[in-house]
């Protein structure tokens, strides 16, 4: 069985004041909530378990998703009442969640990403199966990794060397990452036992310098910058462009929102 885990914990600092009184996964963009995308896309690779993680307001952050469950889904809450805990500390705070799951499709809940196969998180799931990698991360090109992102530092086998705005070593290529992955179970031996930690730097880079394969699989799709206000407003007349020349997926998934 594979379960997602959707993180919803965050701050959302940089879109203050939109934050001060809702939680950034549940801000509206052109009516459909930021965390709606990584549902929808789930939904349609056949995940029928969520499992989100709430801290900053935590019960808005529930409220605002609740609705958005549909009959024969899971919704299950992992609250971190103390303190934040980061990507991978959540995900092992969450862990009586997802012990009994043979599969792991990891997300952003905060992310717009519009791929061209709206099955592609089956796809990724199923790559990083038949590769026996620890995670495989969904990638794709973006001029801005180096510069104005971080990037995922593969070489020419697409297996994942670094991350950082730097490259880690000479002649690999940058990435972006889509804000989604599938991990395999063995994911949680890496993850410190407490405190807050990050998946990438602090978990994934270290299980690579032991050895442990990460990869990436590739996608092609439109990914909305939504970490800042200017960017926020972009993508909200990008997307209702799209809505007036009738995207087939973003059509798609604002009928079914609506619906």
């Amino acid at each position: 069985m594979t379960k997602s885990f959707i993180l919803t914990a965050g701050k959302g600092t940089r879109l203050k004041p939109l934050t001060l009184s809702t939680p950034k996964p549940a801000i509206r963009v052109n009516q459909v909530p930021l965390v709606y995308h990584s549902i929808h896309l789930l939904r349609k690779s056949g995940v029928k378990n969520f499992i989100f993680n709430l801290h900053y307001l935590p019960e808005k952050m529930r409220e605002a998703l609740e609705p958005l469950r549909l009959d024969g889904e899971e919704f299950s809450f992992s609250l971190e009442r103390d303190a934040i805990l980061g990507g991978a500390g959540g995900l092992r705070h969450a862990w009586g969640f997802l012990d009994n799951c043979d599969d792991i499709l990891y997300c952003n809940g905060d992310e717009i990403f519009l791929p061209k196969s709206d099955g592609i998180l089956k796809q990724l799931s199923e790559y990083r199966k038949s590769s026996d990698s620890l995670a495989t991360i969904l990638c794709i090109e973006h001029p801005g990794v180096g510069t104005q992102f971080g990037g995922v530092w593969v070489n020419g086998n697409d297996e994942v060397k670094g991350f950082g705005k730097n490259t880690p070593e000479k002649h690999l290529s940058g990435l972006h990452f889509t804000g989604y992955m599938a991990l395999s179970k063995e994911i949680i031996d890496h993850i410190p036992a407490d405190g807050e930690s990050n998946i990438l730097y602090g978990v994934l880079d270290k299980a690579i310098e032991k050895g442990f394969s990460v990869n990436v699989l590739r996608a092609e799709g439109l990914w909305f910058e939504v970490g800042n206000p200017e960017g926020l407003k972009e993508a909200e007349l990008k997307l209702q462009a799209l809505a007036d020349n009738d995207h087939s997926y973003y059509v798609e998934l604002k009928k079914s929102i609506s619906t």
